[in-house]
Order: structure tokens, then sequence, then C-alpha cells
């Protein structure tokens, strides 16, 4: 009778361990809201065994602190959900209801986007990476179908991360050690590049972009053959060491019309430019590259700005960027808000030691 009991005690726990969808999960606690939990409507840990008697239920919060991975939460309550201080993080079976539109991750090393076939987060519009060293693999990664902002801010990124979907019109990616533009994604509408290592802005094609924040890019020299056409706001202060911007006809057009910001933070739609170092593009260069010499915001600016003009509105040639100087890793903050609906919630300009609005 004694080993007929065992042996059924042993079956129960074969079939626990093999129906437990965190069975591939690494040791440590899993965050769920889900069976898993006493009762409905509660967050609780579990183990990759699945285990009743292990679990421990949390109170209602939507921060947390040290997990090692994240399961079904069809019972989270909450619109937002963030994941933080922790060394690794498995969010393969993560599945989030539908209510869940923002998610963070902040100062965390890993997180095993390569396996996201079954994550399913579909809901998430809002998806934020925060003091994270995370390695953004070329493939594999499924992102949410909804996705539209990503902020990427403080990770030590050097370059923007290849494959981000298609879906997004809002990209913060500020206080990395981005030196170019490769794999931008094509249809942003808003766009923040602040204190990154650009030496030189060439060959990039903004014309989507209605909101662009790129101050305290210290070490940028020269701006080439970007294309700007439906620009409404640009915010380039403290580019000390900025000297030449090359530009065709029609981007020229779209720069000039635009008129001094007015240093609203708080409207949802911020118009104009600013603009604090002037910028005197070599007359000489220019005419060899075929252009001509003519002023930005002549009648408006505080600070002299020109800028050689091409007559075409195609991508110009890269005859006329110079070689850049080398690049420090200097980090100041720009301390803008991101203005467009939903965007000032969310788009913040972190650094080590402190966080703020863009």
């Amino acid at each position: 009778m004694l080993a007929a009991k065992l042996l059924a005690a042993v079956a129960v726990v074969g079939v626990q361990a093999a129906v437990c969808p965190y069975k591939d999960y690494p040791s440590g606690w899993i965050i769920v809201a889900d069976g898993n939990c006493s009762s409905s409507l509660t967050t609780c840990a579990t183990t990759n065994t699945c285990d009743r008697t292990a679990t421990k239920t949390y109170p209602a919060i939507s921060s947390f602190s040290g997990w090692m991975g994240v399961g079904n939460l069809a019972d989270y309550t909450y619109t937002n959900l963030t994941l933080k201080d922790t060394p690794s993080l498995t969010i393969a079976r993560m599945s989030l209801p539908n209510t869940v539109t923002t998610l963070t991750f902040d100062n965390v090393t890993k997180i095993d986007l390569a396996n996201t076939a079954l994550t399913q987060w579909s809901s998430v519009k809002t998806l934020m990476v925060l003091n994270s060293p995370v390695n953004f693999p070329n493939v594999g990664v499924v992102w949410p179908t909804n996705l539209d902002l990503v902020v990427l801010s403080n990770n030590a990124m050097n370059n923007i991360p290849q494959y981000l979907p298609t879906t997004l019109t809002q990209l913060a990616i500020q206080s990395n050690y981005l030196t170019d533009l490769v794999y931008l994604p094509k249809k942003l509408v808003f766009l923040n590049i602040a204190a990154n290592n650009f030496k030189t802005l060439v060959n990039a094609d903004l014309r989507s972009v209605k909101y662009l924040y790129m101050s305290n890019n210290e070490d940028l020299t020269k701006i080439s053959a970007v294309q700007f056409s439906d620009i409404a706001f640009v915010k380039m202060l403290n580019c000390s060491k900025l000297s030449d911007i090359y530009l065709d006809a029609t981007s020229y057009t779209a720069l000039n019309k635009l008129q001094p910001w007015n240093g609203d933070d708080e409207t949802d739609t911020p118009a104009g430019y600013t603009i604090n170092y002037p910028v005197a593009s070599n007359a000489a260069a220019c005419t060899a590259a075929g252009g001509s010499i003519q002023k930005l915001w002549e009648s408006t600016s505080k600070v002299s700005v020109t800028a050689c003009v091409t007559g075409g509105s195609g991508t110009m040639t890269r005859s006329v960027v110079a070689t850049g100087v080398s690049f420090s890793t200097t980090r100041q903050c720009d301390n803008d808000r991101a203005t467009d609906a939903g965007w000032q919630q969310y788009v913040v300009l972190a650094t080590t030691t402190t966080n703020h609005v863009v």
C-alpha cells in the first residue's frame, strides 16, 4: 500500500512538471497572475515547476524588481508593467492581457528577445528599455503587433537595432553611443537622438519626421544629405562643434519656414526651432559641391546659421562629407519633453544618475 502511494505521488509530480509551461525557464522566481496564485486578480511568484506550495502572493503593484521570469499575467489589472533590477529576464512564455499597453524594462542586463515566438504581448504599444545593455538580436524577435513607440535610453548602444518593427512611428534612442542612423525605421513621426556620439549625420531620410530632438551631440560636426519635408519642430541645443550643414533645396525650405520655439514644454504639438550655437558652413567647400550658401532663419535666429544648399531635392553625394573628429563618451542631459499625444508621459531621457523627461 505504501509503495502504491509513493508511486502515485511520483506520478502526480511528474505530470505537474510535464505540463508546467515554465519548465524551460531558469531557476528563480517567475511573476504570474493566473491559476498558480491562491486567488484570482492577484499577482504571485512561482517557479519553473509551477509548484503551488512555493508560490508567494504580492500586493497589487505595477513595478517589480529582481525577478528572473515573466509568465501568464491574465489576471493582471494594470495598463503598465515595469520589470527592473535583474541580471537576466526570461519572457518566452510571457502572456499579457489586452489591457497592458506599456511595458518597461529598467536596469535589466539580459532579456531573451530571440525567444519570443510564443510570447503573447500584442497589446503593447509602448516599449521602454532603460539603463539596460540588452543585446537586440537581428533575427528571431517577434515584436508586439501594435507597437508604436520604442524608447531605448542609456543602454550603451552603438547602433540602432536592425529589424525594429515597421509599425513604429516614434523612436527615442537618446543617451547612447550612436554614430550613424543606419537601420532607422522608415515611418517615424517622432525621433529623439539627443546625447549620442555622432561625428556626422549623413544620408538620412527624415521626410516623415515632424518632431526631431538632437541636442547635446557634442561631437557632431556636419549634417549632410539629411532630408526633411514635414518637419514641425527641431531642437538642436549644445551642438557646439557643428560647423557645416548641407541640404537639398526642399529640405532647406522645410527647415527655414520654422519659427523660433516658444519654449512651451506642456503643449502636445511643439512647433519651431531652437539652436544656441552658430553654424558657419564652409563657402569654398559648398561651391565645390555645386551648392550655394544660404542663411537659415535669418530674421529670427539669435545665432547665425548658414547652410550649403543644392538645387536638387535628391540625395547628395558623399563627396561633400568631410572626415569627422574622434568622439568622446561624455553624456549630457537634454531636458526636453517629447510632446505629441502620449509622448510626454513615456519618452524619458535616462542617464546613469538621473532621469529627465524629454
